[in-house]
């Protein structure tokens, strides 16, 4: 067969395939009839072939593109058995060169060697092909990295787009298979192997002339049982719900278990995958880009046409997709929520306070104010200063000017600490309290509780008003903000300040032990330690109390000198060691 038969047989080709893609006669003349392929010339355009694979029908080459500078790849027909070996090599390459899409396999150059026979070349890609990469993922290890499912999918869409572009030219590719779609190693995915495209305004002679050909699996069941040739954009829809079952499942449609639905699979890909592989076109998706926005909408999280998703899966679907808002949504009705309880409670304390704290007359007045009086002290010999603190701040909205609140109220923000607030409350009262108000500023200004000196001031001051519970409490909150070191500084100075003749102090991790002449007349300053053995046996005391709050595991006193404490002592079940 010489160059002219050939160059008939593309003219031919040209004009049988109904002026393909751009129905413009002038364009089937335009082959390169100088082209020829003689790799032994030094003329030539392509030199140093290597064979880099050998299919059923062509040889593909790598070879050198003196006129580019590049390396490309080059398809040339294996052997010339009939005309119809020809015609489709022929097909390939001319459907394949007029496709312009960033996912289907350019076309360089289109040529002829000496002897006529056809030859093609195209981008030389450095990757594997699809069918390559399932292969490799199935045979991972089942703790080894896989391909994503979002990546499968996007890999997908890709091809998608190369068909449903192919299809908007009136080429339907039909023979989509993984063996046909190459990928490169910096993302590039290409379909590639248009041998047995065709062309929906194919003359009818060549319709006629056509047999089914393509790979069993991926074939389209209306083609393999219709007597005419006469095939429709839904067979390739098919093949690409194979296609992505393979992809899924990384098996092949031959495989004794690939009718069965891939494992961990989402069900609503699942549907996806069954609509398009439905053996009744009519049922199928019926145009690939219908198939492709069904998967966009399942990857963002909606309901795909495919799935009878009823109100329940819409919903989850709903809240999969707003999770994030969702979740502030309902913090910010918790929050809310609390505060509208917390306003509805404080109102309700406030009005009932208004009437248990009546302006007139003054008796009345008087005696609520004790009962408050009383409540406060209470809270305080059980430590709640923080709801002692809140009482206080209740009965002055309603009596601001009242000096013995407002005096308590500065206390109990000396036993929070918060001195600020008690620099405030002492401010409001006469000369006598300007010291403490001026100190508690202070304080407050360094916000500094390793100044011994300032904190023993505050003591004193709370000593001098007779204010022990206090004293106490403001122990007890202490311990939790000094080290241990400075509450052992501080414990002692305390012992030796308000109580007289003792002889002795000695603090041993949590064991304290006091001698003296004289029995502890204010033991407040002992709440600072976490004391689990206590001996004053050798000193005594005037006061149990401050021991029972302690909770010592061993105490030791002498039972001669504090027998009027023997019942409390009991009561708390403290063991007298003699």
């Amino acid at each position: 067969m010489d160059r002219h038969d050939t160059l008939n047989i593309y003219e031919s080709m040209h004009s049988g395939l109904g002026d393909i893609l751009e129905h413009d006669e002038s364009q089937s003349q335009n082959v390169n009839k100088e082209s020829h392929l003689d790799f032994s010339s030094p003329d030539c355009r392509y030199q140093n072939p290597e064979s880099l694979s050998s299919g059923g029908m062509k040889h593909i080459y790598k070879t050198y593109d003196q006129l580019c500078g590049r390396q490309v790849a080059m398809a040339i027909l294996k052997n010339i058995r009939s005309q119809q070996d020809l015609e489709q090599f022929t097909r390939e390459s001319t459907i394949t060169a007029r496709l312009e899409h960033p996912n289907i396999m350019p076309i360089y150059d289109i040529g002829h060697d000496d002897k006529g026979e056809p030859f093609f070349t195209m981008p030389l890609l450095a990757g594997e092909n699809l069918a390559d990469l399932i292969r490799r993922e199935s045979q991972k290890k089942p703790d080894s990295p896989t391909i994503a499912l979002k990546n499968k999918i996007n890999m997908f869409l890709k091809i998608c787009d190369a068909i449903s572009y192919a299809h908007s030219r009136d080429v339907i590719h039909l023979d989509l298979k993984p063996e046909n779609i190459q990928t490169g190693s910096f993302g590039e995915l290409l379909v590639c192997d248009w041998g047995l495209a065709h062309h929906l305004d194919s003359k009818q002679e060549l319709k006629k002339n056509r047999v089914v050909c393509g790979t069993p699996g991926f074939i389209a069941p209306e083609l393999k049982v219709s007597k005419v040739f006469d095939p429709s954009p839904r067979c390739d829809g098919y093949s690409l719900g194979v296609l992505l079952k393979c992809l899924i499942s990384l098996r092949g449609p031959l495989d004794p278990d690939f009718h069965k639905d891939p494992a961990h699979t989402p069900s609503g890909l699942l549907s996806i995958i069954n609509k398009a592989m439905r053996d009744d076109p009519e049922l199928r998706y019926q145009a690939v880009h219908l198939l492709k926005e069904d998967l966009e909408n399942w990857i963002n999280g909606f309901a795909p046409s495919s799935q009878a998703a009823g109100q329940g899966t819409v919903f989850l679907l709903f809240c999969k997709r707003n999770l994030k808002t969702i979740f502030y949504c309902v913090a910010f009705a918790i929050i809310l929520s609390l505060t509208l309880h917390y306003k509805k409670q404080n109102s309700h304390l406030s009005k009932k306070l208004y009437y248990s704290l009546p302006s007139s007359p003054q008796v009345s007045f008087q005696n609520k104010l004790q009962e408050i009086f009383t409540q406060h002290h209470k809270l305080l010999y059980n430590f709640k200063t923080k709801e002692a603190e809140a009482l206080l701040n209740q009965a002055l909205v309603y009596h601001p000017d009242n000096a013995e609140l407002l005096k308590l109220s500065g206390i109990t923000h000396l036993c929070n600490l918060n001195f600020t607030m008690a620099s405030w409350k002492f401010s409001e009262l006469d000369k006598e309290f300007t010291q403490i108000a001026q100190l508690s500023q202070s304080i407050s200004e360094t916000s500094d509780l390793r100044n011994i000196h300032n904190l023993i001031k505050v003591y004193d001051f709370l000593e001098r008003h007779e204010q022990y519970l206090a004293m106490s409490n403001l122990s007890f909150t202490l311990k939790d903000e000094m080290d241990l070191n400075m509450r052992k500084s501080l414990l002692t100075k305390l012992l030796n300040r308000y109580n007289k003749y003792i002889e002795k102090i000695e603090i041993q991790d949590n064991t304290l032990s006091i001698e003296g002449k004289s029995p502890l007349a204010n033991c407040s300053p002992l709440m600072l330690m976490d004391l689990k053995k206590v001996d004053i046996s050798k000193i005594g005391t005037d006061d149990i109390n401050e021991f029972i709050y302690l909770s010592p595991q061993e105490f030791k006193i002498n039972p001669l000198t504090h027998s009027r404490f023997a019942n409390d002592l009991q009561d708390v079940k403290y063991e007298i060691i003699k």
